[in-house]
This record gives C-alpha cells, sequence and structure tokens, in this order.
C-alpha cells in the first residue's frame, strides 16, 4: 500500500504513520516544518525498517496545489490512500477575527485540502479503488459560538466530499470524513475536557479498518454521533450556554 498523509509530523497524522509503517506500507509524510518530518521518519525507520518512508515540507497555505501533486508524481508515484489530516485552530475564533489569521484559518482547513483533492483528482494521482480520507472534527456537526471559522471550514470540506461521492467519482473511488472527538494529543495536554480523550493510536487502527469500504461519515469515537445529535436539537439560547 502507498499512503499520502498530509499532517503527518504530529497528532493523528504521526499515530496514521505508526500504523502504515507498522503493516509496512510506503508512506509519504507532508508537513510544514522539515526536522519534525525528518525526526518522524528516522523514528519509524528504526521501529520498523521495511517500506519506504519519505517526506515533503511544505505550507499547505502557500503551496500551488497542482505542482504539488505533480512532484509527489515524480518522486512517489501513485498512491492507494490520501489522508488530510492538517488542521489549524485559534483561542481567538469566537466570531471575529483578525484579517490575516482569518485568512489563513479558513485556508487550511478548507481551501488547501479542497485544492489538493481537486488536484489529485485532476491528475488522476490516486490508484484504482483509491480513498479520499479526511479528518474532520465533532466541531462541524453544529454551528455555535466557538471554533466558528474552524467548525464552517471543516464543514465545507465535508459538504465537498459528499459531493464528490455523489459524483460519478463515487463509483471510482472511496471518500471517508471523520468527525473526531477530544484526542489525547499535545494540542489537548493542558485541556480537561467534560468527556474522556481519545488514543490517537486507536483512532488511527478505527480509521484504517474502514479503508476498501463504503464511503460515508464516521464518528471516532462511535459514542460521539448520539452527543452530536443531541447537540443539533439545542435551541440557541441553551446553546449559547453551553462551554464545549
Amino acid at each position: 500500500m502507498k499512503a499520502v498523509i498530509f499532517g503527518g509530523s504530529a497528532g493523528m497524522g504521526r499515530a496514521i504513520a505508526e500504523q502504515l509503517a507498522s503493516r509496512h506500507a510506503d508512506v509519504l509524510l507532508v508537513a510544514s516544518d522539515a526536522r519534525d518530518l525528518d525526526a518522524v521518519r528516522s523514528d519509524l525507520l528504526l521501529k520498523y525498517g521495511t517500506g519506504k518512508i519519505s517526506t515533503l515540507a511544505i505550507d499547505l497555505a502557500q503551496a500551488a496545489p497542482e505542482a504539488v501533486v505533480g512532484g509527489i508524481l515524480d518522486d512517489f508515484g501513485k498512491f492507494d490512500a490520501m489522508f488530510l489530516v492538517a488542521g489549524l485552530g485559534d483561542d481567538g475564533d469566537s466570531g471575529v477575527l483578525a484579517s490575516v489569521a482569518a485568512e489563513r484559518l479558513v485556508k487550511i482547513n478548507f481551501v488547501a485540502p479542497a485544492l489538493l483533492i481537486n488536484a489529485v483528482m485532476a491528475a488522476d494521482a490516486l490508484l484504482p479503488n483509491g480513498s479520499i480520507v479526511v479528518l474532520s472534527s465533532v466541531a462541524a456537526a453544529r454551528g455555535r459560538g466557538r471554533n466558528v471559522l474552524y467548525g464552517a471550514s471543516k464543514r465545507g470540506l465535508e459538504q465537498y466530499l459528499e459531493a464528490l461521492r455523489a459524483s460519478s467519482l463515487g463509483h471510482q473511488y472511496q471518500f471517508l470524513v471523520f468527525r473526531l472527538g477530544y484526542l489525547d494529543t499535545a494540542m489537548m495536554q493542558y485541556r480537561q475536557p467534560w468527556l474522556p480523550k481519545a488514543c490517537p493510536d486507536t483512532v488511527a487502527k478505527n480509521i484504517l479498518s474502514k479503508l476498501g469500504g463504503r464511503s460515508g461519515l464516521h464518528y471516532l469515537p462511535f459514542w460521539w454521533r448520539a452527543i452530536a445529535w443531541c447537540v443539533r436539537l439545542l435551541p440557541i439560547p441553551v446553546l449559547r450556554r453551553l462551554d464545549f
């Protein structure tokens, strides 16, 4: 198996890379920091030693999607799966952000991933029956007063994959969206949410178990589906009082 992971140097991207490397897959890690990528690559090669682990350092907010995909095809070839893990949050994302911060947040969470997917489809870079996997967030389940642009961007990307699934491409490829709850990653290290944080390795195993199956939207952990359903039923005045 050959897989490309956008956002592969930390958090869920690294967890997915770890699971793929343990299965002797060829993996291309894409992230903005070359030093982080080199460290992950060295660690994976030391642990597993088989499979090809490659890296590509780019800033998704600045890179031209067609050039990125062209470079991947030249150096790595066509691939079976593309994981879009990279994301960006902002503690001030509660309704109004400075224009520069807002633009970067929307670019990283929606514009760049959508354009990359489009470039992959246009270049025929995905092997037959390949998979496009987007890691979204439970923040996309309902608009609320926190993570305003983040949630909206993730929701937009989900709808884009739903549209691709409904198009003729849905017969050729698998389109998967995972709405993730709280994760036990560095980003959540100093936060104590009201619900337990999931182990990234366990979540990564669940994600990989869905490859090759039906397209669709999944919640991980699974019980977030019931919570999201309840939140969608709440009237706005009640929703304003919730802090999550």
